[in-house]
């Protein structure tokens, strides 16, 4: 799972770590590959481009940069990178209170057990 820091989600793959920011900027990028939902559903069908494509909009990568992440994909498996940037759409798609409030919801559950 990756760790998010006020808007932020790290992810590590292929032992280099990767912060995808929650920015205007990413959005766009996103945007221009179909929009968050429709790239969280490319990324789950484990679609290379749209794995890469995610990781260099989160962290506004470009160039040499892409050809990086492209190559770190492939040497983590296209299936472990899919869950790790899965992570970043989902913040994309409800905002930095979503994960704030899943794991408040977490908190709750374990002191009820």
């Amino acid at each position: 799972m990756g760790k998010l820091n006020s808007g932020t989600v790290s992810v590590e793959i292929n032992g280099r770590t990767y912060d995808l920011a929650y920015s205007l900027g990413a959005i766009d990028a996103i945007e221009r590959m179909g929009g968050p939902r429709q790239t969280l559903q490319r990324v789950q069908e484990m679609s290379f481009d749209a794995i890469v494509g995610t990781i260099a909009a989160g962290t506004g990568a470009k160039g040499k940069d892409v050809q990086r992440i492209r190559q770190d994909v492939l040497a983590a498996g296209i299936a472990t990178a899919a869950g790790l940037v899965a992570e970043y759409l989902m913040l994309c798609v409800f905002g930095p209170s979503w994960r704030e409030r899943d794991e408040a919801e977490g908190d709750d559950d374990e002191g009820n057990a």
